[in-house]
């Protein structure tokens, strides 16, 4: 499975394919917790993840029903990458 973030069972894979590379990464995913963010002007209550492989580090929230809000990471300069449901 590649870092299909908008599939749910992505959460569940120990490895993913970089569709870019090819590249078979390893990966840890594990939940952090629910929470409230900001979306559409609006609070939504969410399922906060961290996902871990040796060369990222990415947060994901989805809804309670399994679709997915935001991606947060950051970039090789350093700076926040944050991609938000519109």
């Amino acid at each position: 499975m590649t870092f299909a973030y908008w599939n749910p069972l992505m959460l569940q894979q120990s490895h993913l394919i970089n569709p870019e590379t090819g590249e078979d990464v390893a990966v840890s995913i594990a939940p952090v917790g629910e929470e409230d963010i900001q979306l559409r002007g609006a609070s939504v209550h969410a399922r906060h993840y961290h996902l871990h492989s040796a060369k990222l580090e990415i947060d994901l929230w989805y809804s309670l029903d399994g679709d997915w809000l935001a991606l947060e990471s950051t970039s090789g300069k350093g700076r926040r990458l944050r991609y938000v449901l519109n």
